[in-house]
């Protein structure tokens, strides 16, 4: 067999071993793959035993590829200042600077628009101002002290109206952004401004605490922890984060609506018209609610309500977690779960309701005195009742339907695999 024949065909079985290897993998676990990879060992070393049988370890074989064969000298070092023109390292110490300026509110101006490149926004509402304060911190990593000027320098905080909007950007000045390796310079806001202005805060990168406000307000963040506290009017809160933790403390409002791509919402003592919570990727929880409409849905992560009083509709949905209700009142409620288990412990339905979940049990515990019509069905599973019927139109191991009391709305309780249990507290 000639010399590159036979190493073509090592390069073959070597791939397919490898493919083996990685399939293996992902079906079996570690063991086979661990064992795959002591077979490519092998393979190994039988190659290279093959290759000093066959002489191909010398370099004289080379010449099959060519007499003009020579080797190619490794490109000339450029020089280290010309390669690293337009980047920053950010490996040094912090270096800081601090500034303060005030922006006076002209006649006619009734919003404030904040954003944030790359540092933390923290907003505290303050009366009797007829100004916004701003106490500017910039923060840049570099061990020279030229390279730290030029990157303080480059952070820039601006501020213009339009119209009746007071606008403030904090960021690199424009066309100056810099390539950076490690630690990015940032600027953190601190701002004290009138609590009633309506206001529209935002970072692209850090996190925003707003705090003693009661204006309309927009908060957005791209990565960072979003916290609200002390929010007390009854003006719109509409709040989102890419990727981060919302939480709002002691909040009364009208709508509020949140959203986060990959992060927990955490509620406690709100109250609101209207609630809208929805997380792609992490947990919803609140406690101590109050207000007439409450919407929670997780797509990964379980969604959980604790004492709350929910005057009209309550609807909690996860596609992949958990539905845990504790101590609630509302008038009717609508609960699912794709994948995890459904729990309430509350008051009975006044109006049509249901509990269903495809891969999960379902337990409702409910207080005394509930008059409604019952219908429960599990694929693969068993119902358990645990409070009185008056009527029983039919019952099974995994089915029932009935009523309870003189009747009223339909709770219906289904779940594919699953077992369900109906009790009374």
């Amino acid at each position: 067999m000639p010399k590159v024949q036979a190493i073509k065909i090592l390069y073959i079985a070597l791939a397919i071993e490898a493919g083996l290897g990685l399939f293996f993998m992902l079906r079996s676990g570690a063991w086979v793959s661990l064992l795959v990879i002591i077979m490519i060992y092998a393979l190994l070393g039988g190659g290279a035993f093959l290759l000093k049988r066959l002489g191909l370890g010398q370099t004289g074989w080379l010449t099959e590829f060519g007499s003009n064969w020579k080797p190619v000298p490794p490109p000339a070092a450029k020089n280290w200042s010309e390669s690293m023109k337009g980047i920053n390292l950010a490996t040094g110490p912090e270096r800081s600077e601090v500034i303060n300026f005030n922006l006076s509110l002209e006649e006619g101006i009734s919003a404030l628009q904040i954003n944030v490149g790359h540092g933390n926004l923290r907003v505290v509402g303050q009366e009797g101002l007829n100004a916004v304060l701003i106490v500017a911190t910039k923060r840049v990593f570099a061990r020279e002290e030229y390279t730290a000027r030029n990157e303080l320098d480059r952070l820039q905080i601006r501020s213009w109206r339009e119209g009746t909007l007071l606008k403030v950007e904090a960021g690199p000045a424009e066309g100056l952004t810099n390539f950076t390796i490690g630690r990015s310079a940032r600027i953190d806001l601190d701002i004290t401004a009138p609590p009633a202005l309506a206001a529209a805060f935002s970072s692209a990168a850090g996190d925003l605490i707003v705090r003693d406000y009661q204006g309309e307000l927009s908060a957005r963040t791209g990565s960072g922890t979003m916290i609200i506290e002390r929010y007390n009017s009854g003006r719109n809160l509409d709040l989102s984060s890419g990727a981060g933790r919302i939480t709002l403390q002691q909040v009364a409002a009208g709508t509020i609506r949140t959203r986060t791509g990959a992060g927990t919402i955490e509620l406690t003592g709100v109250g609101a018209e209207t609630l809208e919570l929805g997380s792609a990727a992490g947990m919803i929880r609140a406690r101590s609610i109050n207000c007439a409409h409450y919407t929670a849905r997780a797509q990964l992560g379980s969604v959980d309500l604790y004492d709350a009083r929910i005057e009209q509709e309550l609807e909690l949905s996860a596609t992949a977690g958990q539905v845990h209700v504790e101590n609630a009142t509302t008038n009717s409620f609508r609960l699912e779960s794709t994948t995890g288990m459904i729990f309430y412990r509350g008051t009975p339905p006044l109006y049509n309701s249901y509990a269903k979940s495809t891969l999960g049990a379902i337990e409702l515990l409910l207080v005394s005195g509930g008059m409604f019509n019952l219908d429960l069905r599990s694929s693969v599973g068993t119902v358990n009742l645990g409070l009185p019927i008056s009527t029983t139109y039919n019952s099974t191991r995994n089915a029932f339907s009935g009523v309870v009391g003189a009747g009223g709305p339909q709770l219906q309780v289904q779940t594919q695999v699953g077992n369900i249990r109906v009790a009374q507290v």
